[in-house]
C-alpha cells in the first residue's frame, strides 16, 4: 500500500515537473495543470484598481467585498493602464531593484525583514508591476510609487491571505504564523490560475444617489466625457461648459462626493445663471 502511494504522488510530481518544463507560460499561468490534477476554483475572484482613486476593489464572484486604499505610481513613474494577470504569490519576499531604471541604480537587492519596502507580501503582475505591503504607509492614497501598487502591510497581508484560501491548495490558516514566525524566508505561492487585475483610469465615478469626483493625478484629458457617461440618465440635466468647469473646480487637490440632489441644484443654477445673462 505505502509503495503504491509512493508511485502515485511520485507520478504527481513527475507530471507537475513535465509540465512546467514544457510550458513556456508555466509561470504565467498555471490553471492548465490544475485541471490535470482535478483542482478548480469555487469562487473566483478578480481585482479592479480606479487610479484616479486610488482605491483598490476586491471582488469575489462578482461581487464587491472590500476596498483598499493605495498608492499609484507618481506622474514621473506612471502605472499602466492596462489589464493585468496576477499568477503568483511572494510572502516574505526579497526586493531586487529594477536596474534597468535610472531611480534604482544605486539600491542593491534587500532581504526580507523590517527594511524592506515590499513589506510582508508581494503580489507580481506583468511589466514588473506588483501589489506589495509598504514602509512608507504615509503614501497610501497619493500618486507616489514607482508604478507599483502599496498598500498598508496589515491590508496587503489580508488580500493575500484572501486569494490564497481560494487559489492555492496551501489554504491552512496555520500558514500564516509560519510566515510570521520565519520573517526571513521566502514562500513562494503559484496560484490556482491567474487573477484577473484591471487597472483604469475615472475620474468621475456614479453610484446610485451620487457621483465621486476625483483628482487628475496624472493630468489625462477624459473629464468632460467621464462626467457626461456618469450622468447619462440624468436627462434633465444641462450639462454644459459652466457645469463642468464648477464640478471640476471641486476636485483638484482630493476625491469629493458629490450628492445627485446637489448635481441637479447646480445645473439648475447654471440654468437660470445664462437664463439671466441672455
Amino acid at each position: 500500500m505505502v509503495l503504491r502511494v509512493s508511485k502515485i504522488i511520485l507520478g504527481t510530481w513527475i507530471l507537475v515537473c513535465g509540465f512546467l518544463a514544457s510550458s513556456a507560460q508555466a509561470k504565467e499561468d498555471y490553471s492548465e495543470l490544475w485541471k490535470k490534477l482535478g483542482l478548480e476554483i469555487k469562487e473566483p475572484v478578480k481585482i479592479k484598481i480606479n487610479l484616479p482613486a486610488a482605491r483598490l476593489d476586491f471582488y469575489i464572484k462578482d461581487e464587491l467585498v472590500k476596498s483598499y486604499g493605495v498608492a499609484i505610481g507618481s506622474y514621473k513613474h506612471q502605472t499602466p493602464i492596462r489589464n493585468f494577470t496576477m499568477p503568483y504569490i511572494y510572502w516574505n519576499p526579497w526586493w531586487y531593484p529594477p536596474k534597468d531604471s535610472e531611480w534604482a541604480e544605486k539600491e542593491e537587492d534587500t532581504p526580507p525583514g523590517p527594511g524592506n519596502p515590499l513589506g510582508l507580501v508581494k503580489m507580481k503582475m506583468q511589466q514588473g508591476i506588483m501589489i506589495h505591503g509598504t514602509t512608507s504607509p504615509w503614501s497610501i492614497g497619493r500618486a507616489a510609487s514607482h508604478g507599483c501598487f502599496r498598500m498598508k502591510n496589515y491590508q496587503a497581508k489580508e488580500l493575500a491571505w484572501e486569494i490564497q484560501q481560494r487559489y492555492s491548495e496551501k489554504n491552512d490558516p496555520e500558514l500564516l504564523s509560519v510566515y510570521q514566525r520565519n520573517q526571513k524566508t521566502t514562500y513562494y505561492v503559484p496560484l490556482l490560475e491567474a487573477v484577473p487585475v484591471e487597472v483604469s483610469y475615472h475620474q468621475v465615478e456614479r453610484f446610485p444617489d451620487r457621483l465621486l469626483l476625483h483628482p487628475n493625478l496624472y493630468w489625462r484629458k477624459g473629464f468632460e466625457q467621464d462626467l457626461k457617461d456618469a450622468l447619462a440618465d440624468q436627462e434633465d440635466l444641462l450639462i454644459d461648459k459652466v457645469f463642468i468647469k464648477k464640478m471640476d473646480r471641486l476636485r483638484l487637490r482630493h476625491t469629493v462626493e458629490v450628492s445627485l440632489d446637489e448635481v441637479h441644484e447646480w445645473a439648475g443654477s447654471t440654468c437660470r445663471e445664462e437664463s439671466l445673462g441672455s
